[in-house]
């Protein structure tokens, strides 16, 4: 296992982080079998939101984190703030973003979550008011740290900016969809893709600012039965571009040579990128978990990785 650095959490973070955004309620042993396989294998990051499966994921991980007594060797990130279903009304307030934290602790057992997360931005605020709802749940001790998901760079350099005069916590992790291959409209309303976005990457390669990148197998896009049906779906899928398309004939031509999958090497060319990434996974199985974990051992070659770029 490769392990990183988050501001103000003192275990190893892995570089691969376990999603467990996809859980069903009689998913106990499947969910626990998934954690005990990645924490053996070395694995410290566990990701997950007030919001999935309607906290039914953190509950899970509180079964598991009290039954195995790990709690001091596993990092949790969680997120809330998420707008409201199915209309997707913006929640980003303090009394809604304290509900969905203490919410959060419960199910996960604990008095403190390692990362604290916002799930969306709401721009029509200003990022330092953003900061300072933010900033109060590591002043009370109930987050170690703080960070947001789908938040472009500028309002993340301007909250820290705010953070740094006011002596207040800093956003520390940044989280947004980034994968080989790039989306050509956004997957959900109100999420931020890095793929395209040179700008924003060029700022995360300067700064260093840990980024958990979520789906970053293009959900599902380089297992062969998922490229299939997206092949199929045509334009009703965002990643049904002709240069996602040649991205994962690439994927699969470095594959054949190194004896590995296409989703190894996607997950290979994001951890060579010049940015401090951690790629998000949400196997369904510990094969896939396994597999996952396996990507690490990849090393890409300048050449390769420029290749499936398209550059």
């Amino acid at each position: 296992m490769i392990y990183g650095q988050i501001a103000n959490v003192s275990k190893p973070v892995s570089r691969i982080v376990l999603g467990l955004g996809n859980v069903k309620s009689d998913d106990s042993d499947r969910v626990f079998g998934l954690l005990d396989t990645f924490t053996e294998r070395g694995g410290t990051v566990i990701d997950t939101a007030s919001v999935y499966a309607g906290g039914l994921s953190e509950a899970y991980i509180g079964r598991w984190l009290e039954d195995r007594g790990c709690v001091d060797t596993v990092v949790v990130t969680t997120k809330g703030g998420h707008p409201s279903l199915p209309d997707w009304t913006p929640r980003l307030n303090p009394e809604a973003v304290e509900s969905d934290l203490t919410s959060s602790l419960e199910r996960l057992r604990q008095g403190c979550v390692d990362v604290y997360m916002l799930h969306r931005d709401d721009e029509r605020i200003p990022p330092d008011e953003m900061l300072e709802m933010l900033s109060t749940h590591v002043v009370s001790g109930r987050a170690k740290a703080i960070g947001v998901s789908n938040w472009s760079y500028e309002r993340i350099e301007a909250a820290n900016v705010y953070a740094d005069r006011k002596g207040l916590p800093r956003i520390s992790l940044s989280s947004p969809q980034y994968s080989l291959a790039i989306p050509d409209r956004p997957t959900l309303p109100g999420v931020v893709t890095l793929g395209g976005a040179r700008d924003a990457k060029e700022w995360y390669r300067v700064n260093q600012m840990p980024v958990l990148a979520w789906s970053s197998l293009a959900h599902g896009f380089f297992s062969q039965p998922m490229y299939a049906k997206v092949e199929a779906d045509g334009s009703a899928n965002a990643f049904a571009t002709e240069a996602n398309f040649e991205r994962y004939k690439r994927s699969q031509v470095i594959g054949e040579r190194r004896a590995c999958s296409a989703s190894q090497i996607a997950l290979a060319w994001l951890l060579a990128q010049p940015i401090n990434v951690y790629p998000v996974v949400g196997p369904g199985t510990i094969e896939h978990l396994n597999e996952c974990l396996d990507s690490l051992d990849i090393k890409l070659s300048a050449d390769e990785v420029s290749w499936l770029s398209l550059d």
